[in-house]
């Protein structure tokens, strides 16, 4: 049986594959349950990911680069609201003091690399790091003008870009 709470999604995008590219994106994909590999997948397309995190609920989807999701802003907040309600986004390799590559997120973990791991050890890495905590969330909330916003302002409708939590 399978705990959603408990689910945590790794994913990590393909060599020579990129969002911004007219051809589909492919990432390898982990899925772990209490911390065990419950499913692997390598080349698979963003639209398969959404299926399964309809089908898994993962209460995160860790990635090392918000923006293999999506090459702009916009793009990855349209990603995040194709996923469940209670799935967050999890960029593992961020954090309060700024950015840091994945080896060494890993390595302050006791999770020894010598370069950056091929993607679905990657993807496995990222699900590990954010089921430690690691990270920050991204929410995505629409971004809209100033003019727009007053117009519209209440105390449930403040509008800001992408912002990490």
């Amino acid at each position: 049986m399978v705990d959603e709470r408990k689910v945590i999604f790794g994913i990590d995008i393909m060599p020579g594959s990129s969002p911004s590219s007219s051809k589909e994106a492919k990432y390898s994909l982990v899925i772990l349950n209490d911390n065990r590999v419950i499913g692997e997948y390598e080349n698979a397309p963003l639209r398969r990911i959404i299926r399964l995190a309809w089908e898994y609920r993962p209460s995160i989807i860790a990635v090392d680069n918000i923006f293999e999701l999506g090459e702009s802003e916009k793009d990855v907040a349209k990603i995040i609201s194709l996923l469940p309600p209670t799935t967050s986004i999890v960029q593992v390799t961020a954090s309060r003091e700024g950015f840091k590559k994945l080896c060494e997120v890993a390595f302050k973990e006791g999770i020894y690399l010598e370069s950056h791991p091929p993607p679905l050890k990657a993807a496995y890495i990222s699900a590990i790091l954010a089921s430690r905590g690691r990270g920050l969330r991204i929410k995505a909330v629409e971004a809209v003008s100033y003019t727009h916003l007053r117009a519209h302002e209440t105390s449930l409708h403040l509008v800001c870009r992408l912002l990490l939590e």
